[in-house]
């Protein structure tokens, strides 16, 4: 390979400190390994009317389940802080199968205790994905971390978009017991991902500031992001959880029809990461930001 193709694709986003330009070949690849990852991990809300009716349980501890594969976000601190130490990309290449193999044995369990420990084996593979993705992604965007950020959050949107279609169809086809088949498509996605990202190293540039260097500026506004995000996660989860339970027991709605509202919901979420990352790039982060805070409640 000649010197100027090899300046044209750098290996290693590690290669420039500061690159000028999205690199869009690894930003579609980080994105693509989002929308398969967030496809299997979006099949919980859709069956949790089957699991309810096999189960028996009900609708607190339903939605409970919700929470196993939520808690080990707590994990993301540590993860991130190991990300910014070594290079985290097998994380980001064996989080799909992984997570795929953990949602598509969901119809397997038999009973609670084994959905609990599924679901938070699960969430930890979730939070091993999205702690060093985004950090991945605003390495390869060049200056365009805004819009590098929207392709990888509306990914990942399109995946929970497709995520409960695809269930849903799954479980018409082969029943509950039979969705185990779908994890083929996690671990395809895997083998892409290595393809195409083992060579690339995720660690952080050699001239990255250290926390204590930024924390004056961090602490500013670090309180007003966590606020957002606490308020944020308490509506997004408590509609995405039970809304197909409200379709199914409220509405009499079959299977197919309350997966079918849930993407509506989160295709809406793409729209909404494709236009605000963009726009972020041109209107500040700050404007964008507050303008959503505003909105948002008063759209729930």
């Amino acid at each position: 390979m000649t010197t100027q193709s090899a300046e044209a694709i750098p290996q290693s986003p590690d290669a420039v400190d500061a690159p000028e330009r999205m690199h869009i070949g690894q930003v579609l690849t980080v994105a693509t390994g989002h929308f398969v990852h967030d496809s299997f991990s979006a099949f919980i809300a859709p069956l949790l009317p089957i699991l309810q009716e096999r189960l028996g349980t009900g609708y607190a501890a339903t939605g409970s389940l919700s929470i196993f594969i939520q808690a080990p976000s707590l994990l993301n601190p540590l993860i991130g802080y190991a990300a910014d130490r070594v290079s985290l990309r097998y994380f980001i290449i064996l989080a799909p199968g992984i997570t795929a193999t953990l949602c598509s044995a969901l119809g397997l369990s038999a009973n609670y205790l084994v959905l609990a420990m599924l679901l938070f084996a699960a969430g930890i593979s979730v939070a091993a994905f999205h702690a060093p993705a985004p950090a991945m992604i605003g390495r390869i965007s060049g200056r365009n971390v805004g819009a590098g950020m929207s392709i990888f959050m509306a990914s990942g949107e399109l995946g929970r978009t497709v995520g409960p279609l695809l269930v849903a169809s799954a479980v018409i086809w082969w029943g509950v017991e039979g969705i185990w088949r779908l994890a083929l498509l996690g671990w395809l996605c895997t083998g892409f991902l290595y393809w195409r990202l083992h060579s690339i190293s995720a660690r952080p540039s050699a001239n990255r500031l250290d926390l204590h260097e930024i924390w004056p500026q961090v602490q500013r506004v670090f309180p007003a992001i966590v606020w957002i995000q606490l308020t944020r996660a308490f509506m997004a989860v408590a509609i995405t959880t039970y809304l197909p339970i409200f379709m199914s027991d409220i509405k009499q709605a079959d299977l197919w029809l309350a997966a079918a509202a849930l993407t509506v919901l989160e295709a809406a979420g793409v729209v909404g990461a494709l236009a605000t990352g963009t726009s972020s790039d041109w209107l500040g982060r700050r404007r964008v930001l507050f303008v959503l805070f505003l909105l948002g409640p008063l759209v729930l």
